[in-house]
C-alpha cells in the first residue's frame, strides 16, 4: 500500500508567534469556517496572518466576507533583521506593492482591513556550508526568525489609506516620475500606479510619449466635510 504524504507546509515561528499574539484574550485558533480554517477568530472577526503571497488568500477572503465575517490580514514585514554578526535595515515599499498588485481584486472591500506590520526580527539559524555554499540549515524555513520589537502599523481600510504608503503628486504624473518623486524604484513606481489606478485614487488620462499619464483624484467629499 503506497502512503501519500502531506504536502502541508510547517508554519513558521514568526507566523506561529503572531498567531499566538492575535489568539490572545478569547481568540480561537484554527477555527474551521466552511471550507476554510481561519488562523484566529476571535468574536466575528477573522484574523489572517500571511507571510507572504497575499494571492494565495484572495478566494478565502473573499468566502470569509461572503459569510459575513470582519476579516483583517496581517503581512508582517521585515524592517530590521538582526543575525549573527549583523543587523540590517530593509526598505520594504516594493514588496508591500508586489502584495498589492496581485490582491485589487479583493481590496478595497467592505469588512476588509489590511495591516502591514513592520517588525524588528531576529534570525533563528545559521548558514551551513556544504561544499563552496552556505545554505539554510535542515529543519528551517528561509524566513524562520522571532519578533523581537513591533515597529510600526499601517493600517489600510480605504483606497485613500495607500498614501499611507507613497507619496503623489497633485499634477499629472508617469511612473517615472512618481519614481523620482516618492525615491522608488520605476518598478515599484509602476507597480504603485497600477494599485493606485485599480483602487480609484488615480486615473489615467493620456500618453506623455509613450508613458501613461495618471491624475490623481481628490477623495470626495463626505457629509462632515460640506458641513
Amino acid at each position: 500500500m503506497r502512503v501519500r504524504r502531506s504536502r502541508k507546509k510547517a508554519k513558521s515561528t514568526l507566523h506561529a508567534y503572531l498567531q499566538d499574539f492575535y489568539s490572545k484574550d478569547g481568540g480561537v485558533t484554527e477555527a474551521k469556517l466552511g471550507d476554510y480554517r481561519a488562523d484566529v477568530l476571535k468574536g466575528g472577526t477573522v484574523i489572517e496572518i500571511q507571510i507572504s503571497g497575499l494571492y494565495k488568500i484572495r478566494q478565502k477572503v473573499k468566502a470569509l466576507i461572503s459569510m459575513g465575517y470582519e476579516v483583517k490580514v496581517v503581512v508582517p514585514l521585515q524592517a530590521i533583521l538582526v543575525s549573527s554578526g549583523y543587523t540590517r535595515k530593509k526598505d520594504q515599499t516594493a514588496k508591500i506593492f508586489r502584495e498589492l498588485t496581485y490582491f485589487t481584486s479583493v481590496f478595497p472591500s467592505k469588512n476588509l482591513e489590511l495591516n502591514f506590520l513592520f517588525l524588528k526580527e531576529l534570525q533563528l539559524w545559521k548558514k551551513e556550508k556544504r561544499g563552496n555554499r552556505y545554505v539554510v540549515p535542515t529543519g528551517f524555513l528561509k524566513r524562520d526568525t522571532l519578533p523581537v520589537e513591533f515597529l510600526n502599523i499601517v493600517s489600510l481600510r480605504q483606497p485613500y489609506d495607500l498614501l499611507k504608503l507613497i507619496n503623489v503628486p497633485t499634477q499629472p504624473f508617469t511612473s517615472y516620475d512618481l519614481s523620482k518623486y516618492s525615491s522608488i524604484s520605476r518598478r515599484t513606481a509602476s507597480r504603485a500606479c497600477y494599485v493606485l489606478r485599480k483602487s480609484g485614487v488615480i486615473k489615467q488620462v493620456g500618453l506623455q510619449g509613450r508613458a501613461y499619464l495618471y491624475q490623481f483624484l481628490q477623495p470626495p467629499q463626505t457629509n462632515s466635510d460640506t458641513s
